[in-house]
């Protein structure tokens, strides 16, 4: 089905309204109880973390033809902000750093990384609470956390994930939540860029009813706007039609779940109808102790070319984070990453160009943590990432072991 309209001016046009709107929503004054405007802030909300580590890496090229192992020596800064009141709440941090690697054919052997992420609500009145929040990179290496960018290091990209809302409630049982959000991620190769470079612009509408003091029942509408800068064929419009469920079984344990039908449409080509779900799951069973799993089934943006290139990919993972003692702090991440490809040219010469094929992605990584004052702790990691795939030339697999020292200020 042919689109009658240009995803380019409806993505550029949603991505200035985020813009506009988010600027006044993160400016927004408290009465003089105590709030941003009175400039009464909690107890030191300002802190500075610095880390050095040492580690070594099997492959940090993500190559599967030509690994290169290197030890590397990194570090960084962060800067961090808390604020928390009965209206205001905000979380806030920027960090920036470097890998140097002193192995022999490394890409961008000095692999630096700048991140800045914040969360912001507030709480107008007793109907209306508006949030602001991002989360945006640049840097070298693939992001497990997110869904977006390519699951191998191909040169420095840019990526962005920020969203406005405001919820609204009704009455004692009925609410809604409304959401802008844009997602964007650019890469600097020129030849990955072609290709991968896009805006994503998303509205969403979700009318809650709370039919039990735990539980509360979900219908959400969805609509999805991406344009690629030269990849057009990859245009698309897509609109989801979700029911969910928000559980609280315990204080401490919770569950939310939505699951539906996407229906999407191409600027070139014929649509698709998929079944698309998402879900999570958190539980504190012990002080300064939690365990979180994510999941997600839904077509993705292809990081293939082809002209009716499609893929529908299953993200899932579970994160655990240990207070073994006052002193010692365990974490534990695996991530699995599924995805199917379909309808693609058969070449056997182009990473990018190959038929339906399948990516079967695995992601481990623990650390531990050791206090050795109150501002100072040891630290020391492992990671390990395996990608299989059903061409060759796309699998590798990866290791890597470091140990560092931190301190907060």
């Amino acid at each position: 089905m042919k689109t009658h309209f240009s995803f380019r001016q409806i993505s550029q046009v949603t991505a200035c309204a985020l813009c506009v709107v988010a600027i006044p929503s993160l400016s927004f004054a408290e009465s003089s109880d105590g709030g941003i405007s009175a400039g009464k802030f909690e107890n030191r909300p300002f802190k500075i973390s610095a880390d050095i580590r040492q580690g070594w890496d099997s492959n940090p090229n993500t190559s599967s033809t030509d690994e290169q192992s290197s030890a590397f020596t990194g570090g960084d800064i962060t800067l961090s902000m808390t604020i928390g009141k009965p209206r205001t709440q905000l979380l806030a941090t920027l960090t920036g750093g470097t890998n140097y690697y002193y192995g022999g054919d490394i890409n961008d052997p000095n692999q630096g990384y700048v991140t800045l992420g914040f969360n912001l609500t507030h709480n107008l009145n007793r109907k209306i609470t508006l949030n602001a929040k991002t989360y945006t990179t640049y840097q070298i290496q693939p992001d497990w956390t997110n869904t977006l960018g390519l699951s191998t290091n191909s040169g420095y990209y840019f990526y962005s994930n920020s969203a406005i809302s405001m919820g609204y409630q009704w009455s004692n049982k009925l609410s809604t939540n409304t959401s802008l959000s844009y997602v964007g991620v650019f890469y600097d190769d020129q030849e990955v860029a072609e290709t991968e470079d896009r805006s994503e612009g998303y509205f969403s509408q979700d009318i809650r009813f709370l039919v039990l003091p735990s539980t509360t029942l979900i219908a959400e509408y969805r609509l999805a706007m991406v344009t690629y800068n030269e990849n057009n064929d990859q245009d698309s419009l897509g609109n989801y039609a979700l029911l969910g469920v928000d559980h609280n079984f315990t204080p401490r344990l919770r569950t939310s779940v939505r699951g539906g039908i996407q229906f999407i449409e191409y600027d070139n080509r014929a649509g698709d109808t998929r079944p698309y779900g998402e879900g999570t799951l958190s539980y504190s069973y012990a002080k300064n102790s939690t365990i979180s799993w994510t999941a997600r089934y839904g077509t993705e943006q292809s990081n293939l070319i082809g002209d009716s290139t499609t893929n529908m990919t299953l993200r899932t993972g579970l994160n655990i984070n240990h207070g073994l003692t006052a002193r010692i702090r365990l974490n534990l991440g695996v991530y699995y990453q599924n995805t199917q490809y379909k309808g693609f040219p058969d070449s056997a010469t182009d990473i990018n160009d190959t038929a339906d094929l399948t990516d079967d992605t695995y992601n481990i990584n623990a650390s531990i943590s050791f206090a050795v004052h109150r501002n100072l702790n040891l630290r020391a990691g492992y990671e390990y990432t395996q990608l299989l795939s059903d061409s060759a030339v796309r699998e590798y697999d990866r290791q890597q072991v470091y140990i560092g020292l931190g301190a907060t200020f």
